[in-house]
């Protein structure tokens, strides 16, 4: 009979045949105790042997699942790490692009402010010189009333009707 913990009965048989110290061969008795505590100590050693395989098994695949899940979470790493690349990328295209359309539309203020001085400043000149024309023709048309209530006045009515009709 042999056994996987190194050591076999032939071993143990052998080497309880040797003579005891005062030179008297052990009894028989003695060997079965001596023999029923080595079975025991094996039946130990092979609970002990197979619990600790159990855990090495168990060990293993939590170690399996930790690297699966390792290796998951270094591609959701890389994923996140180059969006963030992509996003950071595109921001600072977004921030060039928001200065430079700040700096057209201040650029165009500038010009529509400039177009409205231009402006006030052609209507004010326009002003300067309608004036003077404003205030020729409307004495002219005050004339040109005053001389017609004159005739209606002199000729009457009905003439300056029949005038107006032809």
């Amino acid at each position: 009979m042999s056994s996987s913990a190194g050591f076999s009965l032939d071993d143990i048989l052998m080497k309880l045949s040797l003579k005891q110290e005062n030179g008297k061969e052990p009894k028989v008795e003695d060997l079965v105790v001596k023999l029923r505590r080595l079975q025991q100590a094996k039946r130990t050693l092979e609970e002990e042997l197979w619990e600790v395989q159990k855990i090495k098994g168990v060990l293993e695949q939590e170690e399996e699942a930790l690297c699966s899940e390792a290796f998951q979470l270094d591609v959701v790493l890389k994923e996140k790490q180059e969006a963030h690349r992509v996003l950071q990328f595109k921001c600072e295209e977004l921030d060039q692009e928001s200065q430079r359309k700040q700096e057209q539309n201040k650029q165009k203020e500038e010009l529509v402010e400039q177009y409205r001085y231009r402006i006030q400043e052609a209507t004010l000149k326009h002003r300067k010189t309608r004036h003077p024309r404003d205030f020729q023709q409307r004495s002219s048309l005050q004339r040109m009333l005053q001389l017609s209530s004159l005739k209606l006045r002199n000729t009457g009515w009905s003439s300056w009707l029949n005038s107006r009709r032809s």
